[in-house]
């Protein structure tokens, strides 16, 4: 079996492979470096060499590694194995699997399948499989067969030993290329044997990994002959404990996504398996605060009195238990959005689920509370408890089924969940509701006709709100976050549909604000964003002044006995009274101007420390909000500072990691600009500056990351909403910077990118146009090179959607010179040819359509286009009266889906400007 290699060479590399396993980085950068070069110099011999290792190398370290190596090496380029030779290679450079010949090829595959009938080792063998996978895998798509492998694996599928059997199934689930031209019988009867193994639970559940697989990929026909195997698949659960199960259970998940129609026929069995598992205890010997029944039959009581008394203090639930139960939500949460109208007809499918969720919300650690507290909410570790995936669970139930069918088991538990003893059961209550309500505003118009079309009353809404507002008193401090969360959830219905019942809201988070823990104060806060809808709420403008003096007390050291106030509560406050000052009068905010626009001073001249990045953007953000909210005389007395600090920052040092104060910048200049008026003027050079970089840009997509390549447009688009802005509010003032801008605006008309940039380009034309009218000499030169460009992109616009909105802004364009009369006679012709060529396309196209009947897309076209020929024919009249009358006779938006065009209304069309 051993191939014939110099034992120097074999020494060499027995050596470059035991310092690839030392610590020292040094050595093992230097091996690896010999190692590449060595195998682009001599690659036929150094691969064989390799595997050789992998079957023959003493310790089960080195066959590891050298297994390791060889799945690595081989899908490697040649610049890749040589990195110092990337610069000089411009296309890409052939694998190293293509520089090996086909006879060492196939002395890999032989030695490969040695090390996997023979070797003992169970790592050494997982690696061998990993290889044998990823080999098979790229034979696949080379169209290079291997008999030998499909051949072995048959016969290691019904060896008397174990780790071969357990094996070969590992191969199955990892290649396609086993089952491939293998008979279905044939592979199904290994499948089958597989799980229905007497002797291992690895065998059994490496199998099921395997028909899992195969059914993923299985097409229509192969599926039509194999559904049966989902018997002996479902067959490996019930003998398993729970540590086992988890596993298994995980492994039928991905087919419940991909294919989930499959399990369909086996549902009810597999729920009636599956639901007492999920559920935390059935105790019925308990005291019973809610009681229910499962599909066994049993009763069982909930919250489970032994949810609480058995659970471990420090480590929740017992883990295996967890694991088994967090395998078997995900099932059915994957199932139930797979398969929504099934699930929807299972009797107590959700009412389980539900249920199984809320206790396992109920299953936090009751000793972190003073961590919970000190810790920065910014920084909070990633919750990968059972009880985060609960909640998290729930949300996808409600968007997957819809909140009609949750709230009614929901609400079932809510009192005796609420009333609850332990504060995990309460606190579990109102995370649910807000974690649903999140979710209704995406199906329902309103939170109240969510709960009308459940009940058919009205007054649920008031119940739900007396069910929450009472936690507000509540002692403990995660449960008062919770209310908090869950008011911040529903609020946003609320505030605009039923103003009734925002009051009692708003008066229990003005409690919830003199709590003493910080990230309560964040969380009551944050809640109250959500009152600040587009039109001030009655009951908040009512008691605004006590809230913002509430908010301005959290920022006060005083408040936390000296110490200086979390960051995280600062940022949250400042973000809450830029919400309150969008939307309230004038009055309101200028009471508490002189309170809140020190505070914001002082953020704006701390250092740019990265710790304050964020708080630093919303001091920015709130400036720009407070400064138009107060009013001109009121700002007056803080404008030149804020401005000079606002171009501090702006000009000051470069911070790599600070990827948002660019685009937060540029929204907040402008609303400075609003703020200040012509008084701005004298910021508008430095500003400017900056945003014709920026409006600059180019955002070809061959050049940039997608994030960074996101990050341009953003900013690209902002600039060009800036450029409006200065120029509507500043008017002649903005004269110097026309010519530059509409350069630019022009520029990127034609680019023909439609993400968003193009639209603030049309809707920036007319009004760089009428700006120029104070300078006719300006005006005189930039009118044709400008209805020139917009012609050509008429011309070439292929997208309805946007050749609607050039078409409004050529009309509003020619407004803003002064009508048709100051374009160019060739201008004018250019203009209504390239009209005429969109209403020809449009025409042939309706056509087209007929013929192909395309009416499932037709309905949406038709809308697009209906907008291009009511443009059109606005943009037509107001080139000349004379067609007034005829298009209203024989008006463009009449254009039957035939496609006709009355001959006679384009020819005149075309003649009234060739005279």
């Amino acid at each position: 079996m051993d191939p014939a290699l110099p034992s120097d060479l074999m020494a060499e590399l027995s050596h470059i492979l035991s310092n690839i396993l030392l610590n020292d980085n040094r050595i093992r950068s230097n091996a690896e470096r010999i190692m590449n070069d060595r195998l682009c110099q001599n690659p036929d011999v150094y691969v064989v060499a390799l595997t050789q290792f992998a079957v023959s190398a003493d310790t089960d370290s080195m066959r590891s590694l050298a297994l390791l190596l060889l799945r690595r090496l081989l899908f490697l380029s040649s610049t890749e194995l040589q990195p110092t030779q990337i610069s000089n290679v411009q296309a890409s450079s052939p694998m190293f699997f293509d520089c090996i010949s086909s006879d060492t090829l196939s002395i890999i595959e032989r030695l490969l399948l040695h090390s996997l009938s023979h070797e003992s080792v169970l790592l050494v063998r997982q690696a061998a499989v990993d290889a044998i996978t990823a080999l098979a895998d790229h034979f696949i798509q080379r169209g290079r067969s291997w008999h030998a492998l499909q051949a072995q694996a048959i016969d290691m599928a019904q060896s008397p030993n174990v780790i071969l059997r357990e094996s070969v199934f590992g191969l199955f689930s990892g290649t396609r290329m086993l089952v491939m031209g293998m008979p279905i019988d044939d592979l199904l009867k290994i499948l089958k044997a597989g799980l229905e193994d007497q002797e291992s639970v690895d065998v059994r559940f490496s199998a099921l990994r395997a028909a899992g697989a195969y059914l993923c990929d299985a097409d229509d026909h192969q599926l039509a002959q194999s559904v049966n195997i989902l018997y002996p698949m479902l067959d490996t659960l019930p003998s398993l404990d729970e540590y086992q199960l988890a596993k298994f259970i995980s492994s039928l998940t991905m087919l419940a996504t991909t294919k989930s129609f499959l399990f369909e026929p086996h549902i009810r069995p597999l729920y009636n398996f599956l639901a007492p598992l999920l559920l935390i205890s059935t105790n019925s010997g308990s005291t019973p605060i809610q009681t229910m029944l499962i599909p066994s039959g049993e009763s069982v009581t909930f919250p489970p009195a032994s949810a609480v008394s058995t659970r471990d203090q420090n480590t929740g639930t017992d883990g295996h238990k967890d694991d088994t139960r967090k395998a078997i939500l995900e099932f059915m949460i994957t199932f139930s959005e797979a398969s929504s109208v099934t699930v929807k007809n299972i009797e107590g499918w959700t009412a389980v689920i539900v249920r199984g969720c809320l206790e396992g919300m109920g299953t936090r650690c009751d000793s972190d509370l003073g961590e919970w507290l000190e810790s920065d909410l910014t920084e909070d570790p990633v919750d990968d408890t059972y009880a985060c995936m609960c909640e998290q669970s729930l949300a996808r139930l409600a968007a997957a089924l819809g909140t009609k069918l949750l709230f009614p088991p929901v609400f079932d538990y809510m009192p005796s969940m609420l009333g609850n003893h332990d504060w995990r059961m309460r606190h579990a209550a109102l995370v649910a509701i807000g974690k649903i309500a999140g979710v209704n505003s995406k199906s329902y118009d309103t939170f109240e006709e969510m709960l009308d079309e459940m009940y058919g009353k009205s007054n649920e809404v008031a119940n739900i709100v007396n069910l929450v507002t009472p936690m507000f008193n509540d002692s403990h401090a995660r449960v008062l976050h919770a209310a908090c969360y869950c008011v911040g959830q529903i609020c946003i219905d609320i505030a605009v549909h039923g103003v009734e019942y925002s009051e009692s809201l708003i008066i229990s988070l003005l409690l919830a604000l003199n709590s003493p823990e910080p990230r309560v104060h964040a969380q009551a806060a944050a809640a109250l964003v959500g009152f600040c809808s587009e039109m001030a709420n009655p009951a908040l403008l009512t008691y605004a002044d006590r809230v913002i003096a509430r908010l301005l007390t959290l920022l006060d050291p005083n408040c936390y006995n000296g110490k200086q106030p979390k960051r995280y509560v600062t940022e949250q406050v400042i973000t809450t009274l830029a919400a309150l000052a969008n939307v309230y009068p004038t009055g309101t905010i200028a009471t508490h101007y002189s309170h809140i626009m020190p505070l914001l001073l002082n953020v704006l001249r701390i250092a740019p420390a990265p710790d304050c990045r964020k708080l630093r953007l919303k001091a920015i953000e709130c400036v720009g909000i407070l400064a138009v909210a107060a009013g001109r005389d009121i700002f007056r007395q803080h404008a030149s500072t804020i401005a000079d600090l606002l171009l501090g920052i702006q000009n000051g040092p470069v911070d790599p990691g600070d990827t948002m104060l660019n685009l937060q910048l540029l929204e907040t200049w402008p609303t400075i600009c609003q703020a200040m008026a012509s008084e701005f003027e004298p910021y508008l050079p430095a500003v400017m500056q900056a945003l014709i970089s920026i409006a600059a840009t180019d955002n070809s997509e061959s050049h940039q990351s997608v994030g960074i390549l996101s990050s341009v447009k953003d900013e690209k688009h902002q600039a060009l909403k800036s450029i409006t802005i200065y120029c509507s509010t500043l008017k002649a003032r903005f004269t110097p910077y026309v010519s530059q801008s509409l350069e630019l605006v022009l520029l990127t008309l034609g680019l023909h990118s439609h993400d968003g940039t193009q639209d603030a380009c049309t809707s920036l034309v007319p009004i760089l146009l009428t700006c120029s009218k104070e300078n006719s000499i300006l005006q005189s030169q930039i009118v044709p090179a400008t209805f020139l460009q917009l012609i050509h992109c008429i011309n070439t616009e292929t997208e309805p959607l946007f050749l609607s909105r050039l078409l409004k802004c050529v009309t509003k364009s020619l407004k803003s010179v002064g009508g048709p009369t100051h374009l160019s006679p060739e201008l004018t012709n250019g203009l209504v040819e390239a009209v005429s060529s969109q209403l020809d396309i449009i025409a042939n196209k309706r056509k087209a359509e007929q013929k192909t009947e395309q009416i499932l897309t037709w309905s949406i076209v038709e809308t697009w286009e209906a907008s291009v020929l009511k443009d059109a024919e606005k943009l037509l009249c107001y080139l000349d009266p004379l067609l007034k009358d005829l298009l209203s006779v024989k008006g463009l938006s009449h254009l039957n889906r035939d496609g006709h065009i009355p001959s006679d209304l384009l020819a005149l069309v075309k003649d009234l400007y060739t005279k």
